[in-house]
């Protein structure tokens, strides 16, 4: 899914858009910037998104994406033309791999208990 400014604006706090996105069949969010909240409503529970600005006037309605999340590359598979988003951090991409805040921390936590755990 492409989207313009400041998607999932208007000042919530609440998870609902998130899991309403994945719901729906949609696996990916690129917009040209997120609404803080959302941003990270979407990382925590492992959904997705890129910021890629002039993504919504490079984009029109049925044109299909090739996205790389790992080097933030979206090629246009329609026009050919090739744009670069914001790299997430490693830890943004880890999150959504592991499924969620969660299970990340979760798995953080076993890693650190196991290293510290005498031979």
């Amino acid at each position: 899914m492409v989207a313009g400014l400041n998607f999932g604006g208007g000042g919530k706090t609440i998870e609902g858009p998130v899991f309403a996105l994945r719901g729906a069949g949609v696996k990916l969010v690129i917009a040209d910037s997120f609404a803080r909240y959302f941003l990270r409503n979407a990382i925590n529970n492992g959904f997705p998104i890129l910021v890629c600005d002039g993504i919504s006037k490079a984009v029109q309605t049925g044109h299909e994406l090739a996205v790389d999340l790992d080097t933030a590359q979206i090629r246009n598979l329609g026009t050919g033309q090739v744009l670069t988003a914001t790299p997430l951090s490693a830890t943004a991409l880890e999150i959504p791999a592991a499924g969620g805040l969660v299970p990340y921390a979760r798995r953080k936590l076993a890693q650190r208990a196991g290293a510290a755990t005498p031979a």
